[in-house]
């Protein structure tokens, strides 16, 4: 029985519109694979664990990553599927062969329905692809036909050695028209495999889109969910500096300043805690009593997280502690310096990456100040 192997045994006209359609899939495969790496590359993945990162979000981005990946595996496994390689046999072909239940079903029928679109370039000589297996099976009836009469012709007493010849001369010619037959039948299955390579792709063309912009939204949620924004850990440096310049212009060198207390934290979080207004009280009741005077802030952490997570949540907590002392009819603004020190004048030395709540703080200093 011929196969789509046999196609190409005889040479396959359709080989190189095949390559070029295994190419076309190898391409979308490595801009979805690039895409997605992209993504990936450019999100921070071990945001998961941050501190500061809620609950809600953590889930968040572990589900839109978990569906970003399902949806790239879904699309390399469609990719694969298309790049497969499956027989067609000349029954497949057949139109008057029933089609057999399964999946591939509705492929085989939309292969034939082609192959009689396309009849008067494959067949012309004949009225439909029916008729050109009709004329298939009738030579090799023939061929079968002519070889039993030549046997027969063989086993009679006398032999008619002229009549075996003649017997012999005719199935000969028939085995030629029958090659004849069998190049053309491998022309078809070779047209059929092409047409059915063709049809997969197209019809997965949208499913892989889909699978892909799926895979790339899931990847931007799961970013947006674990990445903090730019202006939570951007240019900490250069807003400290200038006013650490400003505060030791205006601060007035010869007296030392006075501990207000420190504000603590709880790890990654920079919300003052109800029972910390006091010691911010304390603070802004002495700015009140002493107009000569301005307060200091210094912003600490401890030692767990990465220096720059640290930097950020060092000026969160100096801004949430400053905007307490400015509430309206409070301390101004002018009168309030900021010194953030993440990770280091650590008032309990640690070593790297340890919890300690006596580092978690901003600590409050009365010094004198010329307006």
């Amino acid at each position: 029985m011929a196969t789509a192997e046999d196609a190409g045994s005889g040479g396959d006209p359709y080989a190189a519109a095949k390559a070029n359609l295994r190419e076309a899939i190898k391409w979308l495969a490595s801009v979805f694979g690039a895409l997605a790496a992209l993504l990936i590359a450019g999100s921070p993945l071990s945001g998961i664990g941050s501190p500061s990162l809620s609950l809600c979000r953590a889930v968040v981005g572990v589900l839109a990553l978990l569906f970003s990946f399902g949806c790239v595996c879904a699309g390399l496994v469609l990719m694969l599927r298309l790049l497969r390689s499956d027989l067609l046999y000349a029954t497949d072909i057949d139109p008057r062969v029933p089609i057999g239940p399964g999946k591939d079903a509705a492929e085989i029928q939309s292969v034939r329905d082609d192959l009689e679109a396309h009849r008067l370039d494959l067949v012309p000589q004949y009225d439909s692809v029916s008729k050109f297996f009709d004329a298939v099976d009738e030579a090799d009836g023939a061929a079968k036909k002519l070889e039993a009469d030549w046997t027969r012709l063989g086993q009679a007493q006398p032999v008619d050695t002229q009549a075996r010849e003649e017997v012999r001369k005719q199935y000969d010619d028939q085995i030629k028209t029958i090659m004849q037959f069998r190049g053309v039948q491998r022309n078809l299955l070779a047209y059929a495999v092409y047409q059915r390579f063709y049809n997969r792709l197209r019809d997965s063309t949208t499913v892989l889109l889909v699978l892909g912009t799926l895979a790339l939204m899931g990847l931007l949620v799961f970013a947006f969910a674990v990445q903090q924004k730019k202006d939570e850990h951007l240019a900490t440096s250069v807003v400290v500096v200038p006013v650490l310049q400003a505060a030791a212009a205006a601060i007035v060198p010869t007296n030392g300043g006075a501990d207000m207390g420190s504000v603590h934290f709880g790890r990654g979080d920079w919300t003052v805690a109800a029972q910390e207004l006091r010691v911010i009280q304390t603070a802004r009741d002495a700015l009140t009593a002493k107009p000569e005077s301005a307060l200091l802030l210094i912003a600490r952490t401890d030692t767990v997280g990465s220096k720059l997570f640290n930097a950020s949540l060092a000026k969160k907590r100096s801004e949430a502690v400053r905007s307490l002392l400015a509430v309206p009819g409070g301390i101004a603004l002018t009168r309030v310096f900021v010194a953030e020190a993440p990770k280091s004048d650590l008032p309990s030395l640690t070593g790297d990456q340890e919890d300690s709540a006596e580092n978690r703080t901003v600590s409050m200093y009365l010094i004198p100040f010329r307006r």
